[in-house]
């Protein structure tokens, strides 16, 4: 499963688990991260000064390989709505979509 190439709102928790068991490694158009980064506006910046990209939160990764080790999702919708808020107030605004998928 492709999940880089098709559109967010098409696929769901068990769509993102097959893609992790595939083992994709993080690289320049993917992050996994195991909860909301407090640096996340860097990672916004790194992906908007290049082809845009994918940022999977739930997911935790190997720091060695980059490959996903572990899958829990954000079972918060605290969590997720803080999402929306932080990405409202960044400037310059950027183009994003943003789909809680919830296992």
């Amino acid at each position: 499963m492709d999940i880089l190439n098709k559109p967010i709102n098409s696929f769901g928790f068990q769509e993102i688990v097959a893609f992790c068991q595939e083992g994709h490694r993080e690289g320049i158009q993917l992050d996994y991260k195991k909860d909301i980064p407090t640096n996340l506006s860097k990672h916004f910046a790194a992906f908007s000064n290049t082809r845009g990209g994918v940022i999977i939160v739930g997911v935790e990764e190997n720091r060695q390989t980059g490959i996903p080790n572990g899958w829990i999702g954000v079972n918060n919708a605290v969590r997720c709505l803080f999402l929306y808020v932080f990405l409202k107030v960044i400037e310059p605004l950027i183009m994003y979509k943003m789909m809680p998928i919830f296992g």
